[in-house]
């Protein structure tokens, strides 16, 4: 079941899977009471959800003191309070069930400083807090809890962003196995890519100085 407020894209991405094997619902993942629209929608059609993936993300590239205040509140409405809506919303259901798996999409951003990206930063820290604690909660409860850290995923969100792609982008394909694959294997939280994984070991060796400065050049 693909959610989302775009019928446009979520018609086109439903197009690429084979015939028969998905769905779509229009619903702005941030209203409030969403969760539960969605959770009524399944009922009704009969469906359980195993397994609920918190993929929506927007970004904002600019100075913190230059960036637009109403942009980053919705920054924050969509990367870290609805992804918190819809994880409470749809745990309560699996842990009753003692069957069920998340899967938060978070980023490599929260390894290293991240110049001109400071707020989408922390959105995402938030993601990754939630996750250095909630798989410990749900132990023994039947449900599978994975953090993911995908690093520039060829995808829509540099140009929603305002700003270049990065080198090393990897296809969203790519991001989606290894996430699925790391949750089978029973990890709590999964890097994406091998140079990426190199990368969060050696980065905290560095002076963060050096990084910061690194990662402004690759971004802009």
């Amino acid at each position: 079941m693909l959610i989302a407020r775009r019928a446009d894209r979520l018609a086109q991405v439903l197009a690429g899977l084979p015939e028969g094997s998905g769905e779509t619902l229009v619903l702005d993942v941030v209203r409030l009471g969403a969760p539960q629209e969605a959770l009524s929608h399944l009922a009704g059609r009969g469906l359980v959800p195993d397994l609920l993936v918190n993929n929506a993300g927007i970004g904002d590239y600019r100075p913190f003191a230059d960036a637009d205040l109403d942009r980053l509140h919705a920054m924050i409405d969509l990367n870290s309070r609805a992804l918190l809506d819809w994880t409470h919303a749809f745990v309560q259901g699996m842990r009753e069930r003692r069957r069920g798996a998340i899967i938060q999409v978070a980023s490599g951003v929260v390894f290293v400083p991240a110049p001109n990206m400071a707020a989408y930063a922390a959105t995402k820290a938030f993601v990754h807090a939630l996750g250095d604690t909630l798989p410990f909660e749900l132990q023994g409860s039947g449900v599978r809890y994975l953090t993911l850290y995908p690093g520039a995923t060829e995808s829509e969100f540099f140009l929603g962003a305002g700003m270049h792609r990065p080198p090393g982008t990897v296809p969203a394909r790519q991001v989606a196995r290894e996430g699925l694959a790391a949750l089978q294997r029973g990890k709590r939280k999964h890097v994406v890519g091998a140079f990426n994984r190199f990368g969060v070991r050696i980065m905290p060796l560095l002076p963060r100085g050096f990084v910061a400065r690194m990662a402004t050049k690759m971004t802009q």
